[in-house]
């Protein structure tokens, strides 16, 4: 849409500026204790978006994604310039050009099926006109779409899952626990 089309433009005039700034380089050598206390899986705050860090050859990166350049044991950057600042209670704070956004560090779900189960159900939305069948095949969930497709779901921490090619789905519930709507988001498109 407009918002896309915009973020275009201005990474192509940015992109232009950045061609000019050298590339961050490392001013901090990454000790055992920082890899530990780095490395895993955070969620943000509000939307629920998933951020994976991990592990690789001496350095740390995003999953599928860019080195972060360590500049000291707590302050990282990524070569598009995006700031990664950690604190000692497993916080994340992703800063860049359009935003600044909080994580935290979570646990990565490997839910029993007994675990899925009440998850499964027909979430329906009046302002979209549609509806989403959950429900659980073997020992997995997934969401049914007519006439014949199945779309996986697969846990990335308690109560959210990957649905490519739909997006993130993150299941909601009410105060005594049980689920009561679930949101799906894809890149920049939330709920």
């Amino acid at each position: 849409g407009a918002t896309q089309r915009a973020y275009d433009v201005a990474d192509l005039y940015l992109a232009e500026r950045a061609k000019l700034k050298a590339e961050p380089s490392a001013s901090y050598t990454l000790k055992p204790e920082d890899f530990e206390r780095l490395e895993g899986l955070y969620r943000s705050n509000p939307d629920g978006r998933a951020l994976a860090i991990v592990k690789d050859s001496g350095t740390l990166r995003l999953d599928r994604g860019p080195a972060l350049i360590a500049q000291s044991g707590t302050r990282f950057v990524a070569a598009n310039g995006d700031t990664f600042e950690s604190d000692r209670s497993g916080h994340l704070r992703v800063s860049n050009r359009y935003d600044v956004i909080d994580y935290e560090r979570v646990t990565p779900a490997r839910p029993p099926v007994d675990e899925l189960r009440p998850l499964a159900g027909t979430y329906a939305n009046s302002e979209a006109e549609t509806a989403l069948a959950v429900a659980v095949e073997g020992d997995r969930l997934v969401i049914r779409q007519r006439p014949d497709k199945t779309i996986e779901l697969t846990p990335i921490y308690k109560d959210a899952f990957a649905a490519p090619p739909l997006g993130m789905v993150i299941f909601r519930r009410d105060g005594t626990g049980r689920p009561t709507a679930l949101t799906v988001s894809q890149d920049r498109v939330w709920d």
